[in-house]
């Protein structure tokens, strides 16, 4: 997740003729020790589901690196199981404590330098932008045969943390597994 910029957003459809059925829409995101944080709209229109129905889901896959032999066609699949799938579960919230926006700010624009252009601008009389992020509740996590693992937030964390620590100490990146 830290490693990644974007994924795609998962709601519950508000739209006429298609209401209630999923709806999937890519979004910008950052991490900060696991947390992903965005800048949305309200005009957006997998925000205005949200305001509905706060669930949501953002999935993520192995294959948006474009370099791992697993991914890749023909030898490899994007939906071949060791390219590994991620998918976060949980309840969008607007980030509205001090601190944390500073955080969710930081990462923001190190991740999407343009976001300080309309996102964080003086001039944003029309889109209202504002930071949200997800609050975990599960995490479903496909790197293997034999089938999805679930996660629970308190083990994703720790997996985030241990591997931020792993990073500060080794020079070499890995895949993180997780059985």
């Amino acid at each position: 997740v830290e490693s990644l910029d974007w994924g795609t957003l998962s709601t519950l459809s508000t739209m006429n003729h298609v209401s209630g059925s999923p709806f999937g829409n890519p979004v910008s995101f950052a991490s900060n020790h696991g947390v992903p944080y965005m800048c949305v709209s309200p005009l957006d229109q997998s925000i205005q589901d949200l305001f509905a129905d706060a669930r949501v889901s953002l999935s993520m896959s192995e294959a948006q690196f474009g370099n791992y032999s697993s991914c890749l066609i023909p030898s490899g699949d994007p939906e071949n199981p060791p390219c590994a799938r991620l998918s976060i579960s949980g309840v969008f919230e607007n980030v509205t404590d001090p601190n944390e926006w500073q955080i969710a700010k930081q990462v923001l624009t190190a991740k999407h330098p343009s976001f300080e252009n309309f996102c964080f601008s003086s001039d944003d009389s029309f889109h209202h932008f504002f930071l949200a992020k997800i609050n975990i509740y599960q995490v479903w996590l496909i790197n293997m045969y034999g089938g999805a693992s679930f996660i629970t937030p308190s083990q994703y964390y720790n997996v985030t943390k241990n591997q931020e620590e792993s990073n500060l100490s080794s020079s070499s990146s890995s895949t993180l597994i997780i059985n």
